[in-house]
C-alpha cells in the first residue's frame, strides 16, 4: 500500500514560487515576442497613407509635422529642444504632438517644454502604425512623405526635416 507524501509546509511554498516564476518567464517571453512581431510588423514608410484618430482631420491640409512622443521617454525629453527648433521654424506645417497616453500627460510635456504645437491629440497606440518613440513623420495631405525613428542627433537630419517641411 502506497500512502501519499506528506510535504513540509517550506516544499509547498517552494514549489509554488517555481510555479509563479515558470509561469512569470513564459509569460515575459510570450510579451516580448508579442512585442518584437508587433514592432517588425509595424511602422510608417513614404507614400503610406495617414488615418488620423477619429474625429481629427489632417489628409486636406497641405502639411503636419507629427511627433509621436510619451512623457516618460528618455529619449523623448532629450529631443525637446529639436521639437522646439522645428515647431519654431515652421511656415506652411502644422505642429502636431502625439502620444498613446492620457491627454493630460502629452499637454503637462508639450507646457513643461515650452513646445509650440497646433494640435496635440492622444490616442491608442495600437490604433497607430508607430515603430516607437520619438517618431517624427511629415504628413502632406494623408500621405506619409517621410519617417524618421528615433533621437535625431545628426545635425544634417534636423536640416532635412526643416527643408522639407517648407
Amino acid at each position: 500500500m502506497r500512502t501519499k507524501p506528506r510535504w513540509s509546509r517550506f516544499d509547498t511554498i517552494l514549489r509554488r514560487g517555481v510555479i509563479v516564476a515558470v509561469a512569470g518567464a513564459v509569460g515575459a517571453v510570450l510579451w516580448a515576442h508579442r512585442v518584437s512581431t508587433s514592432r517588425e510588423s509595424a511602422g510608417y514608410a513614404v507614400g503610406d497613407a495617414f488615418t488620423a484618430p477619429i474625429g481629427v482631420q489632417l489628409d486636406s491640409a497641405p502639411g503636419h509635422l507629427i511627433v509621436w512622443v510619451q512623457s516618460d521617454c528618455t529619449a523623448c525629453q532629450q529631443s525637446v529642444d529639436l521639437y522646439r527648433r522645428l515647431f519654431d521654424r515652421r511656415r506652411k506645417t502644422r505642429a502636431v504632438v502625439m502620444g498613446a497616453e492620457p491627454f493630460e500627460f502629452l499637454r503637462r510635456f508639450v507646457d513643461r517644454n515650452r513646445i509650440d504645437a497646433e494640435l496635440v491629440l492622444s490616442t491608442r497606440g495600437d490604433l497607430m502604425r508607430f515603430r516607437g518613440s520619438p517618431t517624427l513623420l511629415l504628413i502632406d495631405r494623408g500621405i506619409v512623405r517621410r519617417v524618421w525613428y528615433g533621437r535625431i542627433t545628426d545635425p544634417s537630419k534636423e536640416l532635412e526635416v526643416l527643408r522639407l517641411m517648407d
